[in-house]
């Protein structure tokens, strides 16, 4: 079972705070990963990007990768004051994860809460320089 970080967990809307990050992800990085038997084997591959912002990338198969985002940091409602640079440091992970696939005919899914653009009708969802950045 892969999980993604929400916009309800714990801190709605709002990314981790820089200084609560080790505490956060740490905790979640052990009930996902290390405590749960069917992803420990992603413990090895998933721990740096998810320790520095919640993201990760599973490979489900050969030729299948899930990568799966916390999209918090995106979020309009979102205050980057109390962050570091995570949304653009997922952004350029993302570009390099795509960018070998074109290599090696490996094939991603995207998966996330808290998704790009703007609700029917309503307003944008992320800041505007990770929309254009994102699309």
């Amino acid at each position: 079972m892969l999980q993604s970080i929400g916009n309800n967990d714990g801190y709605h809307y709002q990314a981790v705070d820089e200084s609560q990050k080790s505490t956060f992800y740490g905790f979640l990085h052990s009930l996902w990963f290390t405590d749960y038997p069917g992803n420990a084997k992603l413990v090895d591959s998933v721990t740096d990007t998810f320790m520095n912002g919640g993201y990760y990338r599973a490979d489900v198969s050969d030729s299948v990768s899930v990568l799966n985002f916390n999209f918090e940091y995106m979020d309009k409602s979102d205050d980057t004051s109390f962050q570091a640079n995570e949304a653009t440091a997922q952004l350029s992970w993302l570009e390099a994860q795509l960018a070998t696939a074109a290599s090696s005919g490996r094939k991603f899914i995207i998966i996330g809460h808290v998704y790009a653009g703007a609700r029917h009708q309503g307003e944008q969802l992320w800041h505007t320089e990770f929309v254009q950045r994102y699309f």
